[in-house]
């Protein structure tokens, strides 16, 4: 039960509260009996409590019922004070519970009107939520896909290329819904804006100075010729990037300082194991050794080529073998958010929550080359995503993969790029964007990240 709550209280990190708080809000999973003392203390001290799938007699004890009549799923349901915002609409992949309470108002109903999600305010002033979803299921499908679906990999090409791609983990759950919204994103927002706006928790800002968007370009190197790089530094200037390296890249040590010249530059190993994905923990292990000798450092950010994928998150293990901070393996391509998510967290696998974080790669340059788009679509594409993101109010990362050895086709999509940072999303390398949410607390005050990219070109 516990990386059940931790796996909450991970995502309230992530939007917005601080473990290190004094009052950073306690969640309970699947609460009883056995918890009320721990629940009262919390609010007896002023601090809001998230009580998720509590039992029955956890609930009776803040005179709350809960309704016995079951629920099937996927549901969609209402987030009662959103308003016209994207995450009124929400959906669920579980079955849920209904509340009962003539001290409690509704949060979260459904299509009786029913409570699901109820908040309770004490005496003490303090609040608690009672969630009647299970929560954290919800966050592991979106995010992680279902592991159901790995007992029937697919073994046709995906996008005219061989391979198994991660997609079809996350493709059952999002049949028949609109794949550019947010549903795991849209979830945490409604627990974070009640406990601030109903429990009076403070909240931080989720980006540097509440920024609305944040822009992570990466470029997979896939043995690009040197002039291509040069190319691509023309358009983007000093604009941060992440590299990934691949085994037979035609960089050496002499011209990787030359790219990491007056520019923020991050390098990340590209494992290549299309050819023989049965051998990649084999082969990723010789890939690393391979990239700290090129590279002087270890391996702290992957992407696979290919996106080559096995079973579900099959190849985490040989990442956390060897220490590797952060993947963006999840491809969106053309803006679909598969994972429905912009925001990074870590996996969660088996009974543990990892410290490996993950983050969908949002757009591709593929949608040149998969669905024909000219640079003005394909422009747009990232240009719209950032537009969205905006109006929803929620903060998102937009990762964008730009292949150097593409930039003839894909000038369209650089320029948007910079249009992006121009309008005041953040410009981040992957790591920089993984060390601003693994934060411990609210870093003190300095030059904000997003200031201190160079003049752009």
């Amino acid at each position: 039960m516990k990386v059940r709550s931790d796996w909450i209280a991970h995502h309230l990190k992530i939007f917005g509260y601080r473990a290190v708080e004094k009052n950073a809000p306690v969640v309970l999973y699947r609460a009883t009996c056995s918890d009320l003392a721990l629940a009262r203390e919390a609010l007896a001290r002023g601090t809001a409590v998230v009580a998720v799938f509590p039992d029955a007699g956890f609930a009776k004890a803040f005179d709350v019922a809960i309704d016995d009549e079951p629920t099937c799923s996927p549901q969609v349901l209402t987030a009662d004070n959103a308003g016209p915002k994207p995450w009124r609409r929400l959906r669920t992949l579980h079955p849920y519970m209904r509340f009962r309470s003539a001290v409690g108002a509704s949060v979260v109903s459904d299509s009786d009107g029913a409570a699901v999600w109820l908040h309770r305010k004490m005496d003490s002033a303090a609040s608690i939520i009672f969630v009647g979803t299970d929560l954290a299921s919800d966050l592991l499908r979106y995010r992680q896909g279902d592991p159901a679906a790995a007992y029937n990999r697919p073994t046709e090409a995906k996008w005219g290329f061989a391979g198994e791609r991660p997609n079809y983990l996350f493709e059952a759950q999002l049949a028949g819904e609109d794949v550019r919204e947010r549903p795991a994103d849209w979830w945490c927002e409604v627990l974070a804006d009640a406990l601030e706006r109903l429990c009076g928790q403070a909240r931080s800002p989720m980006l540097p100075n509440g920024a609305p968007g944040a822009i992570i370009v990466t470029g997979d190197d896939d043995q690009a010729p040197l002039h291509r790089y040069d190319q691509q530094r023309q358009v983007l200037g000093s604009l941060p990037i992440t590299y990934f390296l691949h085994p037979l890249t035609k960089h050496d040590k002499y011209t990787l300082r030359q790219l990491k010249d007056g520019r923020r530059l991050e390098l990340g190993l590209h494992p290549d194991a299309l050819e023989s994905p049965g051998k990649y923990t084999c082969l990723f292990s010789e890939q690393a050794k391979w990239f700290k000798q090129l590279t002087g450092q270890h391996t702290c950010t992957v992407r696979n080529h290919g996106f080559l994928n096995e079973g579900y998150w099959g190849h985490a293990t040989a990442w956390l073998d060897h220490g590797v901070k952060g993947s963006s393996n999840l491809p969106g391509l053309d803006g679909s958010v598969i994972n429905g998510s912009l925001l990074p967290a870590c996996l969660t696998l088996g009974d543990r929550l990892t410290e490996h974080w993950s983050i969908l790669t949002a757009v591709g340059d593929g949608i040149v080359f998969v669905h024909g788009w000219d640079d003005a679509r394909s422009g747009k594409c990232i240009l719209d995503l950032a537009d969205r993101i905006r109006e929803s109010g929620v903060p998102g990362v937009i990762v964008i993969n730009l292949h150097p050895d593409n930039i003839e086709k894909t000038r369209g999509m650089h320029n948007a790029v910079l249009k992006v940072v121009q309008d005041g999303f953040v410009a981040w390398t992957l790591s920089e964007c993984f060390e601003w949410f693994g934060r411990k607390s609210e870093p003190r005050a300095r030059t904000p990240i997003w200031r201190k990219v160079l003049r752009l070109h």
